[in-house]
């Protein structure tokens, strides 16, 4: 049994009661249950609040005045406080994660929040204020908002709400380093004509970067899922610029040829579109998840072998799966039964729920057996919101019962909209000795959640309860963090409109310049590695004298590098000192002139 309290990372739905199309929405990733609430929006073709259609609809004088009428007065201003106060009584006493955060002056933040209440705001109102607090907190495990009015069933033109990527536009957006808004997926007939590559620029002549400042300084309620890094929620608000066409007049593109076109947004009216938006192009020879498989049909993961090569690659859209079975028999059979010399996973977009799904395939693919990866801390006091104490790691120690172990090149692919235990699978894969991360960091919510009841309808609340660590760094917590990547790669106008995923033709490039090398064992070329387990030097022997210059690699199981040097095996020894370094587990490569490698596991005790 393996003692890594998988409920940590599971995520509960706390409105169980709402209907929904798709699978039930309890018991989902909170992830995944932000998307099914967006996706349940029609769009209605009319100002229906405005109760005239003349005039432009996108008007900022017009917002406040919008933001309190659209949902009335709601419930008493009393039993609005009463829910602010609950809910950050909850998230001051024990939310862990404060560490990261800029220094606000969450006293004064709050006092001025009850001040506004008491002095009397609406609905609307509420909601924005209750959006603007988990902005500050920023943490994707954390979440507050009221249900009517964050996720209405239907969104209509001039309607005061800003939203997140759903995929009802019917293009799918990602956020080039200039935070420009891209197409890297459109559905057939679009309305706006859009294709791969073309750029979204704004609406009535005004960048969407420009737009989404706007938005936030006027106070909207907001439902963007917020990312845990300000990186990650900030690419969250750009690729909603095809979502919140509802609040301009004409959109502004730039097409992969240069030509600028615009068209008004009321084409956009009375469509409604299920894309699967996932940061991700399609791959020859795999099949990608579409809409209907991921959210009525409950499928999670994809596979095969890229057209063409002997790489497996594999979708995998979330962690739900507690078993680790779906997991492990998609690697296992590429590995034993399409002979995969190499593998990909691609988890740009993964919306979280258990270490289980997929700890059994780390194991099948490594033979390091008790291997240490994270642990999590806690607050020490409910007044002290900075000082943690941590909890043992060790219940998180893989124990690897599988005698299967995979050393060959593992390309890991990640972004932003990677959340929860999404997170954490680079953080675990990357100790396997051949595993290389591309992509962008990924959301950086690195812990578990707890629901807040605020005892109203419709208003809910959550907030993270752990903060995680990696071994390597007990006292760094992640949350909030961009955990690295090992190469920087994302899609780029220029390979879109080209239909490539630059992203993973990165990866395709690393694995053939590995697999150009041999990998060969010890004893198919002579090579003797002693003592192992070693103590103080490790010694490495040759049986046949030659000339040949060799580098020596020596890394632990974070893949850091700790000893190199080069050394020719011409006086048939080479010593290696390990004294100085900590016990535990490393990875010896030697790769020689002559164009072979060879990878050794070795243990250092003192």
């Amino acid at each position: 049994m393996r003692n890594i309290y998988p409920l940590l990372l599971c995520i509960f739905s706390f409105f169980s009661s709402f209907a929904q199309p798709y699978t039930a929405v309890s018991r989902l990733p909170l992830a995944k249950q932000h998307q099914i609430l967006l996706q349940r929006a029609t769009y209605a073709p009319l100002p229906q609040f405005k109760g005239t259609s003349s005039g432009p609809v996108f008007d900022t004088t017009k917002w406040q005045h919008w933001i309190d009428s659209v949902w009335g007065t709601g419930i008493p201003d009393a039993n609005k406080l009463s829910i602010l106060n609950t809910i950050w009584a909850s998230i001051d006493s024990t939310y862990p994660c404060f560490v990261h955060l800029p220094m606000y002056n969450w006293d004064s933040l709050i006092n001025a929040m009850r001040t506004e209440v008491n002095a009397g705001v609406s609905r609307g109102r509420f909601a924005a204020m209750l959006n603007h607090l988990r902005r500050y907190i920023n943490d994707g495990h954390s979440t507050i908002y009221d249900l009517a009015v964050n996720y209405p069933s239907t969104v209509f033109p001039g309607m005061p709400l800003m939203r997140g990527e759903s995929g009802r536009f019917g293009a799918c957006i990602t956020m080039l380093p200039d935070s420009t808004a891209m197409v890297y997926d459109a559905e057939p007939g679009h309305p706006f004509g859009l294709q791969p590559g073309d750029i979204v620029l704004g609406y009535n002549g005004i960048p969407w970067k420009d737009l989404v400042q706007i938005m936030l300084r006027h106070n909207l309620p907001n439902s963007v899922y917020t990312g845990s890094t300000d990186i990650a929620t900030y690419q969250r608000m750009i690729k909603g610029v095809g979502e919140n066409w509802y609040l301009f007049d004409t959109i502004n593109i730039k097409k992969c040829d240069g030509t600028l076109v615009s068209f008004p947004t009321s084409y956009m009216a009375a469509t409604r579109y299920s894309s699967m938006c996932t940061d991700q192009m399609p791959v020859p020879g795999v099949h990608k998840l579409n809409f209907t498989e991921y959210y009525y049909q409950n499928k999670s993961i994809s596979y095969g072998l890229i057209h063409g090569t002997k790489i497996g690659y594999i979708y995998m859209m979330d962690c739900e799966d507690g078993t680790g079975n779906i997991l492990y028999n998609a690697v296992k059979h590429l590995v034993e039964d399409s002979a995969a010399q190499s593998l990909i996973f691609d988890i740009r977009t993964n919306f979280g729920g258990s270490f289980n799904a997929y700890i059994k395939t780390f194991e099948y693919l490594t033979d390091l057996d008790n291997t240490p990866w994270v642990g999590y801390g806690e607050r020490v006091s409910i007044t002290d919101r900075y000082t943690m104490f941590n909890q043992p790691s060790f219940w998180y120690n893989v124990q690897d019962t599988d005698a299967n172990s995979f050393y060959h090149p593992i390309a890991i692919l990640v972004g932003p909209e990677a959340v929860s235990a999404g997170d954490f699978f680079q953080v675990l894969f990357r100790r396997h000795p051949w595993a290389r991360v591309f992509g962008r960091s990924t959301a950086g919510a690195y812990g578990s959640y707890h629901p807040i009841a605020t005892g109203q309808a419709d208003y809910y609340a959550s907030k993270q309860e752990v903060n995680f660590y990696d071994v390597a760094d007990p006292t760094f917590y992640l949350s909030h963090t961009e955990y690295p990547v090992d190469q920087k790669a994302w899609l780029t106008k220029d390979s879109t409109c080209a239909g490539v995923d630059n992203v993973v033709s990165e990866a395709v490039k690393w694995i053939n310049g590995e697999l150009s090398v041999p990998t060969v064992s010890t004893r198919a070329v002579g090579i003797k590695v002693y003592p192992n387990p070693a103590t103080d030097d490790v010694h490495i022997l040759f049986s046949s004298p030659s000339s040949s210059q060799y580098t020596i690699r020596l890394c632990n199981i974070m893949g850091s590098l700790m000893v190199q040097q080069s050394a020719s095996a011409a006086t048939g020894k080479i010593d290696l000192h390990c004294g100085d370094l900590p016990n535990g587990t490393y990875f010896l490569t030697l790769q020689n002139s002559d164009s072979y490698r060879v990878v050794q596991k070795i243990n250092i005790v003192h």
